[in-house]
């Protein structure tokens, strides 16, 4: 459990400004953050279009990837970025500590 604690920091639960992520919509979202492959990629999170998480990466060449998520919003995220397989990790981890199976419930992410 001391790993799931560091995490914490990424995803802390008493977040004034945090997204709600769809529960059936995690699966692809971690996915494709493990898919960026390197430990130093890193993914840019982005809402400021309303209902939508905008993540992009770009690596050393230049190419970009991004992958776009409902989300339900509150209060007003920054634009931030995060390692992505520490973020893939967080939401996995997030996932197994008594989140519900239903594919109505939700992730949230601050």
């Amino acid at each position: 459990m001391a790993q799931a604690q560091a995490f914490q920091q990424v995803i802390p639960r008493d977040a004034n400004e945090f997204a709600v992520i769809p529960h059936d919509r995690r699966p692809g979202l971690i996915a494709w953050l493990r898919s960026l492959g390197k430990d130093q990629a890193s993914v840019r999170l982005d809402w400021s279009k309303r209902g939508q998480l905008t993540l992009t990466h770009r690596d050393a060449n230049g190419h970009s990837a991004t992958m776009q998520v409902p989300v339900e919003i509150h209060g007003d995220p920054p634009v931030i970025a995060f390692n992505a397989r520490y973020l893939a990790d967080a939401l996995e981890c997030r996932g197994r500590r008594g989140g519900s199976k239903h594919p109505r419930s939700a992730s949230r992410m601050a």
